[in-house]
Formats: structure tokens, sequence, C-alpha cells
């Protein structure tokens, strides 16, 4: 059985997400993931960039229309419809990332950082709002202290500047192939669960 049908298998049995939000680069694994997707995993998908279209739910990008709020605005919407059952929530937040945009440098607009690193400061600082917003909507509809939160980076820090010193002490960037590169920050939250405060 290839790689291809045994994720049909697991996705059929019903091991699947309800919900991915996110980037979708057309191309080939675009084509792959719509086929999986038109196949077998419901809507709603959420934003898809190069022209592969997910039931209809194709979002697209006029340079006007900023993906992340797209995302978490999605993100948000599902966990209310979602509220009386078990789901699953994948949210891939594209923040912070090349190219660096922001539709505001607040709160950092007037300090005397170099213009990239006002933005990415802004950046990071609208994730961190977003995944509150979704923190307190968990909290408002009593589901926080059964529900299972994973907040994760895919890489190591990116820039080589010295005022946020983006990897501490640990060598090297992303795509190099030391600890600075390779370690990314996990944070797990599950009350009842996983102890506050711990780590390993």
């Amino acid at each position: 059985m290839g790689m291809m049908e045994e994720f049909k298998q697991f996705a059929i049995s019903g091991n699947v997400m309800d919900l991915a939000v996110g980037v979708i680069i057309g191309g080939a694994f675009g084509k792959i993931v719509n086929s999986l997707v038109n196949d077998i995993i419901m809507p709603p998908i959420g934003l898809v960039l190069g022209g592969v279209d997910f039931k209809g739910l194709y979002v697209p990008l006029d340079g006007k229309t900023y993906s992340h709020a797209l995302i978490a605005n999605e993100s948000l919407d599902f966990i209310r419809r979602s509220k009386d059952q078990p789901f699953f929530l994948y949210a891939a937040f594209t923040l912070p990332h090349q190219k660096l945009q922001v539709p505001s440098l607040a709160p950092y607009e007037n300090e005397t950082w170099p213009e990239n690193l006002k933005t990415l400061a802004a950046m990071i600082t609208l994730l961190d709002t977003d995944v509150g917003r979704i923190m307190a909507l968990l909290k408002e509809l009593k589901l926080d202290d059964n529900t299972l939160v994973i907040f994760n980076s895919d890489n190591g820090g990116v820039y080589r500047d010295t005022l946020f010193n983006h990897s501490g002490p640990l060598r090297g960037f992303k795509r190099d192939m030391y600890e600075g590169g390779l370690r990314s920050p996990s944070i797990a939250r599950w009350p009842g669960k996983i102890k506050a405060g711990a780590t390993s």
C-alpha cells in the first residue's frame, strides 16, 4: 500500500482533524491535498493559495486581504460552531514570516529600532493577541479546562540581530544544522493533565 493510500485509510477511519486553517501553496502538493479533501475531509478548510479550490472555500489574496486575519477569524468561528461536540482544530498561522508585512506597527511605531524589527515585533504581537482571543473564547465557552492547546514553531530563530537575540544562547539560526536552527519552542496547556509551569 502506497503512502497516499495509507493516508486515505487513516483519514477514512476518522483520524482526521475537523478543521485545518492555513496557507496551502499550489502545485503538486496542492493537488494532492485538494484530492484528499474532496474525497475524505469535510469542509470548511479556510485559506488556500495558488488556485486550489477546497470545495468553494478558495479565498483570493488581492494584496489587501491579510491572511492572518482570515485564519484567526475562521478558527474562532469554528470553535463557536463546534462547542457542543469534541473537535480538532489545526490553525496554521504564518506569523511571523517573510515577507515582513503587518497592517499596523502598533505598539512599536515610535521605537528607534530598524523598520524590519518593528514590523517583526508587531507581527509577533498580533499573533500573540489572536492566540489570546482563542484562549479567551475557550474560557468564555467553558471549554478551556477540557481542551488540550498546543502552540509551537516549525524552526529556530531566523533573525541575527542583537536587539531581540532570537536564538538566545544557542548556536545557529533557521536552516542551520545547529541547535539554534533546529530547536523550536513548544507550549502545551491541558489543565488537570499537564502541570502548569512544567518543562521537559
